[in-house]
This record gives C-alpha cells, sequence and structure tokens, in this order.
C-alpha cells in the first residue's frame, strides 16, 4: 500500500509541474501589457514610455522569459506566488482570504451531491422499472443543464418571485443562520449536475454488480438481500463512484466562478476575472495554481481509497 501511494504522489508531483509549466506560458500570451494598464491607471488615460519602462522594471518584466519563469518555479516551491500587480502586496494572503469561501460552496455541493446522488442511484437500481427511467430522465436533463442557467432561474424563481432565500451577497460567520441562507442556492446550483452524474453512475454499478456471479453465489449460501447489497454489490460498486465524484470535484472548482458571479458572492472567481482584465500575472497564476493543485490532490485522495475498495488496484 505505500509503493501504491508513493507512486501516486510522484505522478501528481510530475502533473504539477507541467501545470505549473502550462500555466506561465498560457498566461503570457495573453494580449495587453499589465506595465502600460498600470501605468495608464487601467487604461483610462495615457501613459509615457518611460512610465511603462519603469513599471516593467520593478515588476521583473523587463528580464527575459526564461529567467522570469525560473523565478517563477523557485517562488512556487518556497510557497510564494509573487506581488501583486494590482495591489502591490504579497498574492498569497489575498489569494487565502478568498478560498474558504470558494471552498464553503464546493464542500457543501459535494454533501449535498453525493447524499442525493447515491440515494437516487440506489433507489433506481433496486426499484428498477418506472424509478428507474424517471430518475435516469431526470439524471439527463439536470446534466444538460448549463450550471449558470440554472444559478440564474434559481436566484430568480427562489429569490426573487417566492423570497425564501436571498439572491446573494455575503454574510459573515457572525451570523450563522444569514450565512448558510447565503450558501444554499449557489451550492444547490453546482450540485445538481453532480448529484445527476453520482446518480447515473451508481445506478449502472449497482445493476453491473448485481448480475455478476459471485453475487448470485452470495445469495445461493442464503445470506440476506441486506447483506448481500450491503456487504457486496454496494461496496463493489462505489469505485466507480469513487472516480466520477474525484473528477467532478476538480471540475466543480471551476464552475464555481460561473455560480459565484450570478450569485455576487466573494470567492476567488471576482478576484481572478479582475485579475485577468488588469493583466495581474501573480494573481491568475496563483489561483491557477490552486485550482490544479486542487484537483490533482482530490485525484490522488480518490486514487488512495480506489485502492482500500480494490486491492487489485494497487497492483496496476
Amino acid at each position: 500500500m505505500v509503493a501504491y501511494i508513493a507512486r501516486r504522489l510522484a505522478t501528481g508531483v510530475g502533473l504539477l509541474f507541467l501545470v505549473l509549466t502550462l500555466i506561465f506560458f498560457v498566461i503570457r500570451t495573453v494580449p495587453g501589457d499589465p506595465a502600460a494598464l498600470l501605468a495608464s491607471g487601467g487604461g483610462s488615460g495615457e501613459a509615457s514610455p518611460e512610465a511603462i519602462e519603469r513599471i516593467r522594471e520593478q515588476l521583473g518584466l523587463d528580464q527575459p522569459l526564461w529567467a522570469q519563469y525560473l523565478g517563477y518555479l523557485a517562488g512556487v516551491v518556497r510557497g510564494d506566488f509573487g506581488v501583486s500587480f494590482q495591489f502591490g502586496t504579497d498574492v498569497t494572503p489575498i489569494i487565502m482570504a478568498r478560498l474558504p469561501n470558494t471552498l464553503q460552496l464546493v464542500l457543501g455541493a459535494v454533501l449535498i451531491g453525493v447524499t442525493v446522488g447515491v440515494l437516487l442511484g440506489i433507489i433506481a437500481a433496486r426499484r428498477g422499472g418506472v424509478v428507474s427511467t424517471v430518475v435516469t430522465a431526470m439524471g439527463s436533463f439536470a446534466i444538460s443543464v448549463p450550471v449558470y442557467v440554472l444559478a440564474t432561474v434559481l436566484a430568480y424563481v427562489v429569490a426573487l418571485q417566492l423570497r425564501w432565500l436571498p439572491a446573494g451577497g455575503f454574510v459573515g460567520w457572525e451570523d450563522p443562520v444569514g450565512h448558510l441562507r447565503i450558501l444554499v442556492l449557489p451550492c444547490i446550483a453546482l450540485a445538481v449536475p453532480f448529484s445527476a452524474i453520482v446518480a447515473t453512475i451508481t445506478r449502472s454499478g449497482l445493476v453491473e454488480t448485481a448480475q455478476q456471479d459471485w453475487v448470485r453465489t452470495a445469495r445461493s449460501w442464503g445470506l440476506s438481500p441486506g447483506s448481500v447489497f450491503g456487504r457486496h454489490v454496494l461496496r463493489n460498486s462505489l469505485t466507480a463512484v469513487l472516480t466520477i465524484v474525484g473528477l467532478e470535484i476538480g471540475l466543480m472548482f471551476g464552475s464555481t466562478i460561473l455560480v459565484e458571479q450570478v450569485f455576487s458572492y466573494p470567492g476567488l472567481s471576482q478576484l481572478l476575472i479582475k485579475a485577468v482584465e488588469q493583466r495581474d500575472y501573480p494573481i491568475v497564476q496563483g489561483v491557477a495554481i490552486l485550482a490544479a493543485g486542487f484537483f490533482i490532490m482530490i485525484n490522488i485522495v480518490v486514487d488512495v481509497l480506489y485502492g482500500v475498495l480494490d486491492p487489485r488496484a494497487r497492483r496496476r
């Protein structure tokens, strides 16, 4: 098991290095000079070439690209993502101030999505017939609706028309009830397509596993239907669910950008969008690295859990 975990960690480190390199060079292909934007007050005025060149020197943009790249890698290794071009302060505290807000959305959506998705998948697999057809149809519809459309509909119907929940904004944990009320709609918007995917995979896995020879053998030994389902069918079906959950959590981290914009939620999305507009390379790099690291970490955890549930995976 230790060797299995070590292999997954080594693969994760290699992927992270490739992502770091890709992020650095892709960001610098975006048109526009951050020094010119800063010197002109965000593009609202004119700036002299001397002022632009002076800012380029201060930001280190006058150095060769390879030197900027090496400095960037060295900073990432130290946990230093640089100084924001906009704010003139370290990027790490700026990102960390917004990160908990976004993680709350992701965690809430995952809890809702996994719980509802697994329950619906179990109901559809065990009941079959019309119930299975209805759950599958609802799942297909939920997956096909873009998350920003769903978020807009929820905000309009539930918040503006019915006035059951707030349409946006932010309240800290000093008001726990108000804070949770604000989280409900964004979390549901993220969780609906996620739960539909989990339900579909859960149902398919349960139906396929229930038809295996060793399951029929377990039944022939006189084990109760509940014991066969819980100890044999459900556990062996969770490996496929774990895989899709790991992938979807990483993708959900990106979907929060759209949901946070719809609900005016102060997460990483507003910070990232403004940073892109201002060509604030350090903040864009920091957020992108954080998202990539989060995605890779989640998939490593899923691989380890996969190995726990299915020992055959450790030998691959």
